[in-house]
């Protein structure tokens, strides 16, 4: 009977292990992906993914401990629960139930909210860059013989110099 759970047990890992090793691509080839090849809706869905499934821990940390202090000071139970303790009958089943599923509606929300930001910096940046494109074009053009010289004349007589021609008239 030991043999045959071990056996049941064994199998699966096996597989799991070997089998995607055996159809894998070579490693040693290297593809850059391009920033077009990916398109910007796919971008954005998975860094919501990204985004909700790893705040999913730390809401359900934090939910956890707040319905274990709401059942303390609302006096369900005389000692406050520790969330970390496997053998304590703190949470009931369906606290549990409730307790993830608001984990997963926090984490929901905080991966919509980070969308959200991401889509509006993304326009933002977007209307800046076709503004700078739109914006007039500075156009250097070199002066001529003519525009240097009347320059320069400008620049060599200075306001004393024509206050004193004045001055002596």
């Amino acid at each position: 009977m030991r043999i045959k759970k071990i056996r049941f047990l064994l199998l699966p890992l096996i597989f799991l292990i070997a089998v995607p090793n055996v159809y894998c691509e070579d490693s040693t080839k290297t593809e850059e992906t391009k920033s077009t090849e990916i398109p910007q809706w796919a971008l954005y869905m998975r860094r919501t993914e990204i985004v909700t499934f790893g705040s999913l821990p730390f809401t359900t940390l934090g939910v956890t401990l707040g319905f274990g202090a709401y059942k303390y000071f609302s006096g369900a139970t005389s000692s406050f629960p520790n969330p970390f303790d496997k053998s304590s009958s703190g949470y009931t089943g369906d606290d549990m139930w409730v307790i993830l599923g608001i984990s997963v509606s926090i984490s929901a929300a905080i991966g919509i909210a980070d969308l959200i930001v991401s889509i509006v910096r993304h326009n933002n940046e977007a209307k800046r860059l076709e503004r700078l494109d739109t914006a007039s074009v500075i156009t250097i053009v070199p002066a001529t013989e003519d525009e240097i010289n009347s320059f320069r004349k400008s620049q060599n007589s200075s306001p004393e110099e024509e206050n004193s021609d004045q001055t002596e008239e």
